[in-house]
């Protein structure tokens, strides 16, 4: 499946420079104004993307996106927000929302840092890890969550912490227990 031509890619490609020496300035401890500056120029790659692809789902690329998060999430919503649901979980009288522009913005200066150097400590420590991805998912993809858990270094025995949700590789994990992958 191809969502560009090898002409696109080249145009694309010219904006992979700028994205990744100011992803290097935002590691480097360049604030949160540079970090910002970094998540806009990398999100320019996705952007010219998805303009050359026209309307697609970048959840699920096989698809149209329809509707403003690409799907109609307003089931999910309904149901987080009863109450039962909310006692079950803990968490008082928070009204869920499926995407919240305030936390994307207070977020923005973070989304640039290297913030999987924490996350073997977390396993370590028995804090459980979803990693959500799709084979067919243009913003949470399986190879980049691949490499992703591949340069974390996480120990073999703590692989399982991990569940990853994806077509193409599920660790399969029961009672901490590897089971196998799911292809």
């Amino acid at each position: 499946m191809s969502l560009i031509n090898q002409s696109d890619y080249y145009n694309v490609e010219k904006l992979v420079p700028n994205c990744v020496n100011s992803a290097k300035a935002c590691e480097s401890g360049g604030g949160n104004t540079t970090c910002v500056s970094s998540f806009e120029a990398c999100g320019s790659i996705l952007d010219e993307i998805l303009s050359i692809a026209g309307n697609i789902n970048y959840y699920d690329i096989r698809k149209k996106c329809e509707g403003p998060l690409c799907y109609d999430l307003s089931a999910i919503e309904t149901f987080l927000n009863e109450k039962s649901v909310k006692e079950a979980l803990g968490v008082g009288n928070i009204t869920f929302v499926s995407c919240s522009t305030d936390v994307y913005v207070r977020m923005e200066g973070d989304w640039m840092k290297n913030l999987a150097v924490g996350i073997p400590e977390l396993l370590e420590d028995g804090i459980r890890v979803l990693l959500y991805e799709g084979e067919y998912d243009l913003i949470c993809n399986w190879l980049g969550e691949t490499l992703y858990r591949f340069y974390m270094h996480i120990k073999e025995e703590k692989q399982c912490k991990i569940f990853c949700v994806c077509s193409a590789q599920v660790f399969l994990c029961v009672q901490e227990i590897t089971g196998g992958l799911m292809h």
